[in-house]
């Protein structure tokens, strides 16, 4: 066997694992795409429930939106950063 004929297989075998590799990579691309529009869909979600809570309970006059917002950053702060989070506690 000659030099030429390992470095042609070689070859070969090295452009069947990229293509290996560049379908198994569409695939997960495919699957995180997937879960990020369901978690999108879930936030919008999210985000519609918590508009039309807060409107009805403003309605109400159960709660008062300076109110809220002033809560909202105490808890934004009890973690030491105002970052628009809030931190889970840590499990003991």
């Amino acid at each position: 066997m000659s030099w030429e004929y390992h470095w042609d297989a070689r070859q070969q075998e090295e452009i069947r694992e990229l293509r290996l590799n560049a379908e198994w990579d569409a695939e997960t691309l495919q699957q995180v795409k997937g879960a990020l529009e369901a978690t999108q869909r879930r936030v919008n979600r999210l985000e519609l429930l918590l508009h039309g809570l807060l409107m009805y309970l403003e309605n109400q006059g159960s709660i008062d939106r300076g109110t809220l917002e002033v809560i909202m950053r105490q808890l934004d702060r009890a973690d030491g950063r105002e970052d628009g989070k809030i931190e889970a506690p840590e499990e003991l």
